[in-house]
């Protein structure tokens, strides 16, 4: 719950990650997998946070260097709700990578699955 929230809809300058991450490394230790880019924390960063996601992944991945990064990538929809062509999601996928996120759960909302081909 809390990782949701703070992933969702808090802004950064209302958290204090260091507090954050230090909770859940207690509650779950190396077993932590973070998913933080990606699905509705991509999007609610956009439209209604105004931040740059990039920003508050370097300020986790400072505090926790050896905790695997995960994203949601829907598809052909990428991060949102409409279709990308593949150059799109590659790119998209090529900068999360860059981020730090090495881990991806593909789907695709009518499970086809020449879209989670990648």
């Amino acid at each position: 719950m809390i990782l949701s929230l703070w992933t969702e809809r808090w802004k950064n300058k209302y958290i204090d990650l260091l507090k954050i991450v230090l909770y859940c490394l207690s509650r779950f230790g190396q077993r932590l997998l973070t998913e933080c880019w990606g699905g509705t924390t991509f999007d609610v960063a956009i439209r209604f946070l105004h931040e740059d996601r990039r920003d508050r992944l370097a300020a986790l991945r400072k505090l926790v260097p050896n905790v695997p990064f995960q994203m949601l990538l829907r598809g052909t929809n990428a991060v949102e709700y409409i279709s990308y062509s593949d150059n799109f999601v590659y790119e998209l996928c090529d900068k999360a990578v860059k981020c730090d996120v090495y881990v991806f759960r593909i789907f695709d909302s009518l499970s086809y699955v020449e879209n989670m081909k990648f």
